[in-house]
């Protein structure tokens, strides 16, 4: 009954799987080409040096457990430091000649949790390798937001489609009005979450082609995950109920919608002036753009939440809390506004 819903959110995904497809594929060049940029491993320089018949290795188990083995090569002049933390990763600290290191560690490195930085001083060169790097998945979610939006305003629209030359088959169909619009919506925000998982998905593979990060999830990482699911779906929903009653013209909707939830945020933080009119201009800009789904993205608003209702003082302090149950509710109105509008069209 509804294949053309599930069709046209499939396409839609298949479309994110190729772009995604061809990121990993660059990810993976990058990776061969620095494994030819650092031609050996902190590991295997480390091995190197303790090889050295003037080498002197000493070995200790600190008091959190991490083992520490250190180096000392008075003749190469090299010293190497290193705490193995298990589970949780190496520190790696290498000091020798900068003619002994520059050509195995040419550039710096800092890709998921392995960072490699080299600093130069008086001829000698020191490299700190460290691969205790951890990940929240809430921010794996932030960085796929943008690839969700996309989507959203690609989907956004669908009752306006059927609108559009096919609202006769839609009533066709053995459901109420009411029930298909909740179904066709709610097929297209199912593919906005899919959108965001396959792109966490190939980021984390991504990583993995250099070093794992050890994964968690933090308070603060569930809601940038929940915002991260949360502002595409309200967006997708505006750009539905500002066109569900059309037959024509959703393209200037969409193109239209863009620039105005861009520079809203712009105009309603300006100050105007002191006078009543300037005060009550303000004001409704500020409220105006609290209907604003973008404007709970990270760092658009105080602390990087709900700009809109603290600058009306609705909130006493901003929190995210508050953005997310914010954008449920904007969600949940503008696709109750799409279904209403789409109700009561004509054919």
């Amino acid at each position: 009954m509804y294949y053309v819903e599930y069709l046209r959110a499939l396409r839609a995904l298949r479309v994110v799987a190729i772009l995604l497809g061809i990121l990993l594929v660059l990810v993976v060049v990058m990776r061969l080409w620095l494994a030819t940029v650092h031609a050996e491993s902190p590991d295997a320089w480390v091995a190197q040096m303790a090889q050295s018949s003037t080498a002197v290795v000493r070995t200790q188990r600190l008091p959190d457990g991490t083992v520490k083995t250190t180096i000392d090569d008075k003749a190469q002049r090299s010293h190497a430091a290193i705490y193995d933390r298990g589970y949780a990763g190496k520190r790696i600290v290498i000091t020798a000649p900068s003619s002994q290191l520059d050509m195995h560690f040419e550039h710096p490195l800092m890709i998921g949790s392995l960072h490699v930085v080299k600093s130069d001083a008086n001829g000698m060169t020191t490299v700190v390798v460290d691969t205790n790097g951890g990940e929240d998945i809430g921010g794996l979610f932030i960085v796929s937001l943008p690839l969700a939006l996309i989507v959203a305003t690609i989907l956004g629209g669908a009752l306006a489609k059927e609108n559009d030359g096919h609202l006769e088959i839609a009533w066709t169909r053995p459901v109420s009005r009411a029930a298909y619009a909740v179904t066709a919506m709610g097929v297209d925000i199912a593919a906005l979450a899919a959108t965001e998982v396959l792109a966490v998905v190939v980021f984390v593979i991504a990583q993995a082609l250099f070093q794992m990060p050890r994964y968690g999830i933090t308070t603060q990482g569930f809601q940038a995950l929940s915002i991260a699911l949360l502002v595409p779906a309200a967006w997708y929903a505006l750009v539905t109920a500002c066109s569900a009653s059309l037959k024509r013209g959703l393209g200037a909707v969409i193109g239209l919608l863009w620039p105005v939830a861009i520079l809203l945020p712009v105009f309603a933080a300006v100050r105007y002036g002191d006078s009543v009119t300037a005060r009550t201009a303000s004001g409704l800009l500020r409220a105006v753009d609290t209907l604003n789904p973008l404007i709970y993205l990270p760092g658009m608003g105080p602390d990087g939440v709900t700009s809109g209702l603290s600058g009306l003082g609705l909130l006493g302090t901003s929190s995210l809390w508050a953005s997310i149950l914010v954008l449920i509710a904007l969600t949940v109105a503008y696709s109750a506004a799409a279904i209403v509008q789409w109700w009561g069209v004509e054919a």
